[in-house]
């Protein structure tokens, strides 16, 4: 591929299949240079940093469908492997337990079953038990 060409893409192509798959979005070239200690280097993305430009917005959410559509077919597997995975984690952590005036305490943290993992919060609970011994 050549690093200096800024040819468009077609949004949609045709597979072997006959169906028509998304082509990723194309991000502009606009070269921006910068100079640090007398070095000088070339960056064709730099306006990808600014975030609040409507145009980085358009290509982030271009390239966000781009990766919903292409994952689309694969999404019942994602959740098996998900389930599988949460299925092996241990979804309480208790922390080794230390002295802190006359008490020991270890710290407990449960996952919420009830909040979707994308919003997912560990709980926290502090232990405490007075010590007998001096």
């Amino acid at each position: 591929m050549n690093p200096d060409a800024n040819i468009a893409t077609p949004a949609l192509t045709q597979d072997a299949s006959g169906s028509q798959s998304p082509q990723p979005p194309v991000a502009r070239r606009e070269p921006t240079e910068h100079v640090l200690h007398g070095d000088r280097r070339m960056d064709h993305y730099a306006w990808l940093r600014h975030k609040e430009n409507p145009d980085v917005t358009a290509y982030l959410e271009a390239e966000n469908a781009y990766t919903d559509a292409t994952l689309a077919p694969t999404a019942g597997f994602q959740e098996k492997l998900y389930q599988e995975m949460l299925g092996r984690i241990q979804q309480t952590d208790l922390s080794v337990p230390y002295r802190l005036r006359g008490f020991s305490i270890s710290r407990e943290r449960r996952r919420a079953s009830s909040i979707p993992s994308t919003a997912a919060a560990a709980t926290r609970r502090v232990r405490r038990k007075r010590s007998c011994s001096t």
